[in-house]
């Protein structure tokens, strides 16, 4: 008898409220559901696990390496800055060569304590650059099968 493969689920539950950014109170909550390109009904089914990392050095380092991911397929990465001192960040960079120095594309800051989660194109490699070379951070991608 065949066994059925059923397609995981990932939900991502996003809630971003506060009492006195606004003249009104602010409450913006989205759930969904992290699924394979061109599909309503089937899950990402990779995962990277999560690591922990720190590069020792305020150099930018490649995380993400496009030739390990096809395009066109989908793929989000999150990220998270562990440090609780307050100003440390981690600049995150999408690039298309091999070197901090091709094409720097400075997506944005991760201050301390934040994350950062963002559908990943499987185009470009991604860089951190510490503000401080004893940080730490979180890094997890979610994938398509190729």
């Amino acid at each position: 008898m065949a066994t059925k493969l059923i397609s995981p689920t990932t939900t991502v539950n996003l809630s971003i409220t506060s009492n006195n950014l606004t003249s009104n109170p602010l409450s913006l909550n989205c759930n969904f559901q992290l699924k394979k390109a061109g599909t309503r009904t089937e899950g990402l089914d990779n995962f990277s696990g999560v690591s922990r990392r720190s590069h020792g050095s305020t150099t930018a380092l490649r995380i993400i390496d496009e030739a390990d991911f096809d395009d066109d397929k989908a793929h989000v990465l999150y990220i998270k800055n562990l440090s609780t001192t307050s100003g440390e960040y981690l600049e995150i960079f999408v690039k298309d060569g091999n070197s901090p120095d091709d094409a720097n594309n400075l997506l944005g800051r991760v201050y301390e304590g934040n994350a950062f989660l963002i559908p990943y194109a499987g185009h470009l490699d991604v860089f951190v650059g510490q503000s401080s070379g004893s940080m730490e951070y979180e890094v997890a991608l979610f994938s398509e099968d190729s």
